[in-house]
């Protein structure tokens, strides 16, 4: 048993996740594409089975925990340079 991943289709989650091998990466500004992507997770249980199953593949038993530790590895810089005394701050600190 696994867990499918729906996620934003940005760079982060690209460099892990391929969409439609090991996920469904979505546009994570359109959220009739999001929905219509989840209803197809909760209604299509091949379709899950086969994304978690590839993500297990791909990353082990632990995927989720391996997932998230990179994506937070990821994003670490830029959340710590919203805390340096700096002027302008960072596009992602507003």
């Amino acid at each position: 048993m696994g867990i499918a991943i729906l996620a934003s289709d940005l760079p982060v989650f690209r460099e892990l996740l391929t969409d439609r091998e090991n996920a469904l990466l979505v546009d994570p500004e359109d959220e009739v594409i999001f929905a219509a992507a989840l209803t197809s997770l909760v209604h299509d249980a091949d379709l899950r089975e086969r994304l978690a199953s590839r993500v297990r593949a791909s990353f082990g038993e632990q995927s989720w925990i391996s997932i998230a530790k990179k994506s937070v590895q990821a994003y670490e810089p830029a959340l710590h340079s919203c805390f340096q005394p700096s002027f302008p701050l960072s596009p992602f600190c507003v």
